[in-house]
């Protein structure tokens, strides 16, 4: 019988284990993982880690060995077509608003802090069924292996098959496709980061930690596809701010639909990361709205264990889960105002959008507001 049963041995399903060990090292921990122990992943992709991220990857002791391999953020201009300079800038007074840095690096050292820790792993075996019982859960493997836990955490991404065993999913559908990739770009970032809301869908830019490097993500719009010379399309698009563009990795693509589970906690068992909520790419807070559920959970699961209380009790769940709830539908909701309205086609309502962003510019109040917001969350009752 363990104490806990991770599935899913995702960027959220890691940091949970190093977390909870962190916090309750006499925590029994098992992981479960449908990939196989040596599955290589290919992912060009980059993840932007905001200071609350930082500080947990600071308690975990990775953040140093991590820290080199990122590109700090000292701006992020923010406006509705590339041509002319961006009405809307995040800055203060030289901090760094956060990093970005390769998936690949990321994953790789994770895992290997993951490798160091003492948990059970089962890899290579989906899950094929969850019973809940009066004081533990039973999840059976698709090989049919039995494993008991006091809780179960489902950390299985997107497509979690402990959110379509436990919960109900309520699914968006952008319409849109997401290019991403690292590029090349003639012109210097200088560390600023770029979000244009351009009428095809929105474009972002952020910097790796060669000057000349960088990641671009564009949400583009279905009906636009398929795109032909994207690097031509590009260069014409940013040349004001990076100059001429060449992509250096393949460009992945990926569909842009955005889940929400509800509930995302029940008795014996919570949903973690984008098991729980999807979000669109337009702000980048996906893996930060993951940490934020992993150090509230840690914290909640801390205060039962002390006390000598069950952690998978629905009583202390539910109440991890209305605690996240307001951090997670405002990001939902602004993310996905964000993505569908903010592209606007028309020249009029570009104009007044576009008008609105040089108006906050000049609102120290909003931007150290947004700022703060993005950086730590929304500030909810309970931590």
């Amino acid at each position: 019988m363990y104490d806990v049963i991770i599935v899913g041995r995702s960027f959220a399903g890691i940091l949970t284990a190093l977390t909870l060990k962190k916090h309750l090292p006499q925590l029994n921990i098992c992981m479960i993982d449908q990939a196989a122990a040596n599955t290589v992943i290919c992912d060009q992709r980059a993840t932007a880690l905001s200071p609350s991220s930082i500080i947990l990857l600071n308690e975990l002791n990775i953040w140093q060995d991590l820290a080199p391999l990122s590109a700090p953020i000292y701006e992020i201009h923010i406006g509705m077509t590339p041509i002319k300079l961006a009405p809307l800038v995040f800055k203060q007074d030289h901090q760094i608003l956060g990093y970005n840095i390769l998936n690949h690096h990321l994953r790789s050292l994770l895992n290997q802090n993951l490798n160091h820790i003492n948990i059970d792993a089962h890899t290579g075996s989906a899950i094929k069924d969850i019973q809940l019982h009066t004081s533990f859960a039973t999840v059976t493997l698709d090989n049919n292996t039995q494993i008991q836990a006091r809780l179960v955490i489902g950390a299985d991404g997107r497509t979690s098959g402990v959110r379509r065993l436990l919960s109900t999913t309520r699914t968006i559908d952008h319409h849109q496709t997401a290019f991403t990739g690292t590029i090349h770009h003639t012109t210097p970032h200088n560390n600023r980061a770029f979000e244009f809301f351009i009428p095809q869908g929105p474009l972002a830019f952020i910097p790796l930690e060669d000057l000349n490097t960088s990641t671009f993500v564009w949400s583009l719009k279905n009906q636009l596809l398929p795109i032909t010379s994207l690097e031509d399309t590009l260069s014409k698009l940013m040349h004001p701010h990076l100059g001429n563009i060449q992509c250096t990795q393949p460009v992945q693509q990926y569909p842009l639909k955005t889940f929400t589970a509800s509930p995302r906690a029940g008795h014996r068992w919570v949903l973690v990361g984008d098991a729980a909520n999807a979000i669109h790419p337009v702000a980048g807070q996906g893996l930060n709205l993951a940490i934020r559920d992993i150090q509230n959970l840690a914290h909640h699961l801390s205060q039962q264990h002390l006390l000598g209380l069950d952690i998978g009790s629905l009583t202390h769940l539910s109440q991890y889960g209305r605690a996240r709830q307001i951090d997670r539908y405002s990001l939902l909701s602004i993310t996905h105002i964000a993505a569908q309205w903010l592209p606007a086609p028309h020249k009029t309502l570009s104009l007044f959008l576009e008008k609105g962003m040089k108006y906050l510019n000049r609102s120290t109040i909003f931007s150290d507001f947004l700022v703060n917001t993005a950086q730590f969350g929304v500030p909810t009752l309970s931590k």
